[in-house]
C-alpha cells in the first residue's frame, strides 16, 4: 500500500468548495463540544480545499481518546497523561506555555474570560481543579477535590462544576476557588456536567448508573433509575429542547450486542414481503440490506422500540425530561460504536433544533466495513422518532466519503448546515442543504494521516516490522477508539485531536507552516518504551529472550531466609496522615467484604474480548483478609479473623476452593444476559499448590496453627502430588506461564514453612526448599533474559485480543521481595517501562492499555504492576498512593491487596523485615 496513495488531503474538488461557502467571524470552542449544552455547534463554516496546516506530537506524553481541542484567545489547549497542560498557538502549533499539574489530565479544559479551568487525578485522595490565567498559564488558585477529577469541567460564570473519581460533584467559586457545595453519589463520575440553557440544571452521570440533576445550590431535582449498561463515561448530556440525553453502552460483549441487534434488523424486513418496489441492496454475511421505503422504515423504528422496550439491557440511547426525569419515548437507536464505549452523543444545531445522531438500519447505502446497517438519523423531538435517515440513494455508497464504520468509534460536530465526522484516519462533511458528502482528510487506517498502517509502505505488515525497529505506528490507549472527542471548529481552522496529535486543518485562507502538507510525514521514532503495544490488537509489544544472558543457579541455602523468618504478626503503626487514612480505608473495604457478603465473583466485561471473572478462587479472599489483619483497628480485625475462620471451617480453600457464583453481585452495574451466562457457569478447578499460600497466611497472620494442624495431611498430599510433576518454565509461552509460576512458588513456600511449623517432616522441609531454589531460578531468569512484557492471554470469554502482563500477576510480598533481591536492576527497568509507556495502568476502568479492541484495560494490569512496584521494587508509599485509585468494584480485594501493601511499606517492623529479606 502506498503511504502517500492512502493518506492524502483531497484538494480542489468542486463539492469541497460547496461545502463551505462561508466563514462566519473568528470564534472560539471554549469548553467540551463548545457550549454548556453540548451541542456541538458553531455557525462559523471552514471553507476548502483543505490540508494540514501544522501538526504537534504528544505521543510520549499521551492525550486521552476523549479529549477535543479547546479553542480561545488564539491558543489551543491540550492536556496530557504526562500531567502537562499545554496551550499552542493556532497559527503554527508552537507552545505558548505549559503548565505542570500534579498527576494525569484525561479530559478536556473549559475556558471562561480569560480563565483555564481543568482537573488532574493525584492519588487516591487527591484531584486538583486548576485555575490558570489563560494568557500565561499563571496559576490563579487550586482547588482541592479528594479525589482525582477525570471530567471536564463546566463553568457558568459563577461556579464551576464537575464530580471526582470517588463520586463526589462539586461546585467550586470560579473567582475565588473556595468550595460552594458537594453532592455524594454511588460510584465514579466519569461523565462530565452540562447546563441548561437558563443555567437552572445541571445535568450528570455517575458510574452507579444513574442520572442526576442538581440546582445551582446543590439539592437534587430529580434521580434516574438505573439504567441499564456498563458505563455513562466520558461525554456529558446533550441538552436539546428540553430534554437530556445521554448514551450507555451495553453490559454484554460487543459482538454479541453487535450479532443479536443486526438479527433483528434483519428479522424485522425478512417480515415484510418483498414488493415491486423493493430491492435488496445486500444479504451476505448474515445481513441483510433493503431499499428504504416509508413502510419499512415505519416498520423497522416500531420494532427497534418495542425490541428495546421488552429488552431494556440493550438500550444506549436515554431522554430525560429536564422538568422531572421522566421520559417522554424510547428512540429506535441501536449501539453503533466499536471498542465498547457508550457512543458518541449527538450534535445539534441550536437555531433549527435539528439533532443529529449514528444509529443502525437494514435500510442503507453505507454497505462498507466488518459491521454494517450503519446510518445518519436525524431525530424528531416529540415523538423520538427518525423523520431522516443518510445515505439513502446509490450516490453514497462510497465508506470513505462519511465515516460510519460500525465496530469504530467516530463522532459529530456541525459547523453551520455542514455536519463534520471525525474518525481516527479521517474527516468528512456532509453539507445538509446539498445531502452531499466529501472528505476532508482521507487517511484510512492512520492516526490524522501522521502516522499508522496506512501510511507507511508494506501496510499493517510494513506498520509491525517498523515497530520492531523502534518506529511509531500506533497507540496503546487508541485504535479507533474507544472514546472519539469531537472535531473543534474555531478561527478558521479544524482542530482534530487522534493518535496524541494535535492537527490543525484549513483552507487555502490560513497558511501552513512546519509540518503541515498533503502527505503524512515520514516515519518518526518511537518515544514509548519497547514493551508497548499499539494499533488493533494491543496484546504484544517488543522484546525477546536473551539467550546470552546467563542463568543464576539459586541453591536452598541462598533462600534458608524465606523459610526461617517470618514477618511480624503486630506491627508498629505509623503514625502520619497518610497512614491514619489508608488504615481507615482499609477498614471499611475489608468490613463491606466480611459483613456484607457473602459476593459473588467480579465479572468484567472488556469489549471484543469478551468477559474476566475475578476473586472466583476462595484461597484469594483467605489470602487478602489475612494480610490485611497486621494494619487494621482492633476491632475490624477480630471480625476479620472470625470470618477467617468461617472460611476454614467451611472448607475454604482446601474443601471448596471455588467462590459460590450465587452470592449478592459486587458490581456497579447491572449484567446483560451473555454476562449472566457467564457468571453463572462453574469453574472446573481444585485444591492446587497454588491455595496453600493462602492456608500458610491464615495460620500466621491470625495465628490459626493449631487449626490448619488438622489438615497437614491435606497440606502434604497437594504438595507431593506438585512436587511429582516434570515442572518445566516455557519462556516463550503464552498461555499465563509466568502468573501461575508465582502462585506455585508461593505455594511450595508456604508448604515449607508449613511443615517446618508443624510436626517434623524434614523430607518435606527439605524437598519444599530444593523445588523452591529450583522455580525461583526459573523466575528470576525470566525477570534477567525475557524483556517481553505484555502478552496475548486467552483467560477471556471470547478468546478475541486479550492481553496480560503475566509475569507480575499473582505476585505476593515474598516472591516480590525474592525478584527485587536477585533480579532488582532488571525489575527495575521493566516496571518502569511499564508505568511510562501504559500511564494509566492504575486506574480502575482507565481506558485500554493493553489488549484489542476493547474500551478498558482489565485490573490484573494494575494488580500486578502495583504488587511488583510495592514488594519488589519498592516504591515509596507515598508514591504508592498517587497509584492506588479507586475500587473497582464492592468487596474489591485487589484494592485491600494494595492498600496493605502501601501499609507493609509504611509500619514499621513489618517494614523492617521486608527490607531484611532482601539482603
Amino acid at each position: 500500500m502506498n503511504r502517500h496513495a492512502t493518506a492524502t488531503l483531497l484538494q480542489g474538488l468542486a463539492l469541497v468548495l460547496s461545502i463551505g461557502v462561508r466563514i462566519a467571524g473568528a470564534g472560539d470552542w471554549p469548553t467540551l463540544h463548545r457550549d454548556n449544552q453540548r451541542s456541538g455547534y458553531t455557525d462559523e463554516v471552514v471553507r476548502g480545499p483543505y490540508e494540514r496546516k501544522w501538526y504537534r506530537d504528544f505521543h510520549a506524553e499521551m492525550i486521552a481518546t476523549r479529549v477535543e481541542a479547546i479553542v480561545a484567545g488564539g491558543m489551543c489547549f491540550v492536556g496530557t497523561f504526562a500531567g502537562r497542560m499545554h496551550a499552542l498557538d493556532i497559527a503554527d502549533g508552537r507552545t505558548r506555555w505549559t503548565f505542570r499539574a500534579g498527576g494525569s489530565i484525561g479530559a478536556s479544559a473549559c475556558c471562561w474570560q480569560g480563565r483555564l479551568y481543568f482537573g488532574a487525578d493525584e492519588a487516591f485522595d487527591k484531584g486538583t481543579l486548576y485555575c490558570l490565567d489563560a494568557c500565561d498559564g499563571s496559576l490563579i488558585w487550586q482547588y482541592d477535590a479528594g479525589a482525582g477529577i477525570w471530567v471536564a469541567p463546566a463553568c457558568d460564570g459563577r461556579n464551576v462544576y464537575f464530580g471526582d473519581r470517588a463520586g463526589v460533584f462539586h461546585a467550586v467559586d470560579a473567582r475565588t476557588g473556595e468550595g460552594r457545595w458537594t453532592f455524594a453519589t454511588g460510584g465514579m463520575i466519569l461523565k462530565p456536567a452540562s447546563l441548561s440553557l437558563d443555567g437552572r440544571r445541571i445535568v450528570f452521570g455517575s458510574e452507579d448508573m444513574h442520572v442526576y440533576c442538581l440546582d445551582p445550590d446543590g439539592a437534587l431535582l430529580w434521580k434516574s433509575a438505573k439504567l441499564a449498561g456498563l458505563s455513562l463515561r466520558d461525554q456529558g448530556p446533550t441538552i436539546w429542547q428540553g430534554l437530556a440525553i445521554v448514551r450507555t453502552n451495553p453490559a454484554d460483549s460487543f459482538h454479541t450486542v453487535m450479532d443479536r441487534n443486526g438479527a433483528l434488523l434483519k428479522q424485522i424486513q425478512q417480515s415484510i414481503p418483498l414488493g415491486p418496489q423493493d430491492k435488496v441492496l445486500m444479504e451476505q454475511w448474515g445481513d441483510l440490506v433493503v431499499h428504504p421505503t416509508p413502510q419499512r422504515r415505519e416498520a423497522e423504528q416500531d420494532g427497534i422500540v418495542r425490541y428495546l422496550r421488552d429488552h431494556p439491557y440493550d438500550r444506549c440511547f436515554h431522554a430525560f425530561d429536564l422538568a422531572d426525569g421522566t421520559e417522554p419515548w424510547i428512540a429506535p437507536v441501536l449501539f453503533t460504536v466499536g471498542l465498547h464505549n457508550p457512543p458518541t452523543p449527538p450534535t445539534f444545531h441550536p437555531k433549527t433544533g435539528e439533532l443529529y445522531t449514528f444509529a443502525r438500519s437494514a435500510m442503507t447505502y453505507y454497505l462498507r466495513g466488518v459491521r454494517r446497517y450503519n446510518v445518519l438519523g436525524r431525530l424528531e423531538r416529540q415523538t423520538g422518532r427518525f423523520d431522516w435517515y443518510w445515505p439513502f440513494s446509490d450516490n453514497e455508497r462510497d465508506w470513505y466519503a462519511f465515516p460510519m464504520i460500525g465496530d469504530e468509534a467516530q463522532s459529530l460536530s456541525l459547523m453551520g448546515d455542514v455536519l463534520v465526522g471525525h474518525h481516527q484516519g479521517m474527516l468528512s462533511g456532509l453539507d445538509l442543504d446539498r445531502m452531499r458528502a466529501a472528505p476532508i482528510w482521507s487517511g484510512r487506517d492512520t492516526y490524522g494521516g501522521i502516522f499508522g498502517p496506512a501510511a507507511v509502505e508494506g501496510g499493517f505488515d510494513g506498520a509491525a516490522r517498523l515497530a520492531m525497529q523502534g518506529y511509531l505506528t500506533g497507540m496503546p490507549n487508541e485504535w479507533h477508539g474507544p472514546d472519539r472527542s469531537i472535531c473543534a471548529v474555531a478561527a478558521g481552522r479544524l482542530f482534530w485531536v487522534v493518535g496524541s496529535q494535535v492537527v490543525c486543518v484549513a483552507g487555502p485562507d490560513v497558511p501552513k507552516v512546519a509540518g503541515g502538507g498533503t502527505e503524512p510525514p515520514a516515519p518518526k521514532k518511537s518515544e514509548l518504551p519497547w514493551c508497548v503495544a499499539g494499533g488493533n490488537v494491543a496484546s504484544r509489544g517488543a522484546g525477546a529472550f536473551d539467550d546470552r544472558i546467563e542463568k543464576t543457579i539459586l541453591e536452598p541455602d541462598d533462600l534458608r531466609s524465606f523459610f526461617e523468618r517470618s514477618p511480624a504478626i503486630q506491627v508498629r503503626q505509623d503514625n502520619s496522615a497518610r497512614a491514619a487514612a489508608l488504615r481507615s480505608r482499609l477498614a471499611e473495604q475489608v468490613r463491606e467484604l466480611i459483613e456484607d457478603g457473602p459476593w459473588a465473583p467480579f465479572v468484567l466485561q472488556l469489549g471484543i474480548s469478551g468477559e474476566e471473572r475475578h476473586f472466583w478462587r476462595t484461597a484469594e479472599t483467605m489470602q487478602v483478609v489475612a494480610l490485611s489483619l497486621p494494619h487494621l483497628p482492633p476491632e475490624i480485625r477480630a471480625k476479620a479473623i472470625a470470618f477467617l475462620d468461617d472460611l476454614w471451617d467451611a472448607g475454604v480453600p482446601l474443601d471448596k476452593p471455588v467462590s459460590d457464583s450465587d452470592g449478592k453481585r459486587r458490581e456497579p452495574y447491572d449484567l446483560g444476559p451473555g454476562m449472566k451466562q457467564f457468571a453463572g457457569r462453574q469453574v472446573a478447578y481444585t485444591a492446587s499448590i497454588e491455595d496453600l499460600y493462602a492456608v500458610w497466611t491464615y495460620a500466621h497472620y491470625a495465628d490459626r496453627w493449631d487449626r490448619v494442624q488438622g489438615r497437614i495431611g491435606a497440606v502434604r498430599e497437594i504438595f507431593t502430588d506438585f512436587a511429582k510433576r516434570d515442572i518445566q518454565f516455557d519462556h516463550a509461552g503464552t498461555q499465563d506461564e509466568a502468573e501461575r509460576l508465582n502462585g506455585q512458588l508461593a505455594g511450595v513456600l508456604a508448604a515449607g514453612r508449613l511443615f517446618r511449623r508443624i510436626g517434623t517432616d524434614e523430607d518435606g522441609q527439605r524437598a519444599a526448599a530444593a523445588l523452591f531454589a529450583r522455580m525461583a531460578t526459573e523466575r528470576i531468569h525470566h525477570e534477567r533474559a525475557d524483556t517481553w512484557l505484555i502478552r496475548p492471554t486467552r483467560a477471556v470469554s471470547k478468546g478475541l485480543h486479550g492481553a496480560k502482563v503475566p509475569r507480575y500477576v499473582g505476585l505476593t510480598p515474598e516472591v516480590a521481595t525474592l525478584l527485587g533481591r536477585y533480579a532488582g536492576e532488571a525489575l527495575e527497568r521493566n516496571v518502569q517501562a511499564l508505568t511510562k509507556g501504559l500511564p494509566l495502568w492504575y486506574q480502575a476502568y482507565g481506558e485500554r492499555m493493553i489488549g484489542g479492541e476493547n474500551y478498558i484495560s482489565p485490573p490484573h494490569l494494575s494488580r500486578g504492576i502495583f504488587a511488583a512496584a510495592a514488594d519488589g521494587c519498592r516504591l515509596s508509599a507515598e508514591r504508592l498512593a498517587t497509584r492506588l485509585d479507586q475500587p473497582w468494584c464492592r468487596a474489591d480485594l485487589y484494592h485491600i491487596e494494595k492498600i496493605a501493601a502501601i501499609l507493609r511499606r509504611l509500619d514499621g517492623i513489618s517494614s523492617q523485615y521486608w527490607v531484611a529479606l532482601r539482603r
